[in-house]
């Protein structure tokens, strides 16, 4: 048996297991590609395995990506999961779409990740393009269909909205979007609106920004348990002193209001980070997140080496700290290594 040693000195068993990985990769019409992937774990007695094929086909301005897999775990049954996704651009025309089909039984977490499973969801997308009208050098109106039906849930989800991005000839711009529809959430259907507005400027600058806002009428607060509106604020500032360095400051403030409309809380979080380029092939990544809204604190520190056209190896550091109690205590600390290397059959 091997373990684990938390902080407090509790041990935590963990069976001694084998883990496999197999991925394989084909190309065909020069740019397009069909791959098969294997991963497992056996131990303990038990075993967790996840089979999956997916693909990617481009021609011309069309794009059509897919991936389907299968998970078969000791004593259960098969389980499948799904989701393709198109998008096709012409000059004066965008259309995009997904959809995903995934069993509420789907359960990969011994040898992968996938964030929400038992669900189907349906969403497509797209608009007309206006090129050099004026002092725009794009106008691009959007509408959006989106549904969703959780397998857990009596009704489906619904909601159709509307964009306007609009790009300046001095690559400045801005986006506005509306949404209505209807959500389910602890057991209630009911009718909620969007509205939205971000601007930026000219990214190609060595000193860009963003900034907007968002506000929902109506959701719950999994926190508070209660129906209420929220909304939040956002800005982003990147500063490249030198080419091989870019550091940025990320702010966003989401706001709770209480039922009446009234505020219950600011939550202000901010993300610092810094990418340098230590050598042409080697670079280090600093992410930092002071949260004062949970005083769960964390960071993140990468270094990566492309030790060979197309191979990298990656050493990460990730920390979180709590300081609920005003003592900054360490909560967690993992340290990975990752080889990723290259070679053709």
């Amino acid at each position: 048996m091997d373990f684990l040693r938390r902080k407090d000195d509790s041990v935590c068993l963990e069976p001694r297991s084998l883990f496999s990985v197999f991925r394989v990769k084909r190309r065909f019409l020069e740019n397009s590609e069909f791959g098969l992937l294997y991963a497992g774990k056996r131990g303990g007695g038990t075993f967790s395995e996840v089979s999956a094929i997916d693909g990617e086909l481009r021609v011309g301005g069309f794009r059509l990506g897919f991936v389907c897999a299968g998970e078969h775990r000791k004593g259960k049954r098969r389980n499948y999961g799904g989701k393709a996704e198109f998008s096709w651009t012409s000059r004066s025309f965008q259309l995009n779409g997904y959809a995903q089909d995934v069993s509420s039984d789907f359960d990969i977490s011994q040898v992968g990740f996938f964030p929400w499973v038992g669900r189907r969801e349906l969403s497509v997308w797209g608009g007309p393009m206006f090129r050099n009208r004026g002092p725009f050098r794009t106008i691009f109106p959007s509408l959006r269909i989106w549904c969703q039906r959780e397998f857990s849930e009596p009704r489906p989800e619904y909601s159709i909205s509307g964009g306007l991005s609009l790009n300046f000839t001095n690559n400045w711009g801005f986006f506005f979007g509306l949404m209505v529809g209807r959500w389910y959430q602890e057991g209630e259907l009911y009718g909620m609106y969007n509205i939205n507005f971000w601007a930026w400027s000219d990214r190609s600058k060595p000193l860009s920004a963003s900034s907007g806002f968002w506000y929902d009428s109506r959701s719950y607060n999994y926190r508070r348990k209660y129906f209420a509106p929220n909304g939040g604020l956002g800005f982003d500032l990147r500063w490249r002193p030198s080419p091989g360095l870019s550091l940025g400051l990320e702010v966003n403030n989401t706001v709770e209001f209480k039922p009446d409309g009234s505020v219950e809380k600011w939550n202000w979080i901010s993300h610092p980070t810094v990418q340098w380029a230590l050598r042409r092939d080697m670079y280090l990544r600093v992410w930092l997140e002071p949260n004062f809204a949970t005083d769960l604190h964390r960071a993140n520190v990468l270094l990566s080496w492309n030790f060979l056209p197309k191979s990298w190896a990656y050493l990460a550091v990730n920390e979180s700290r709590d300081n609920s109690e005003g003592r900054m205590k360490l909560k967690e600390r993992i340290v990975a290594f990752k080889l990723r290397y290259l070679f053709l059959l």
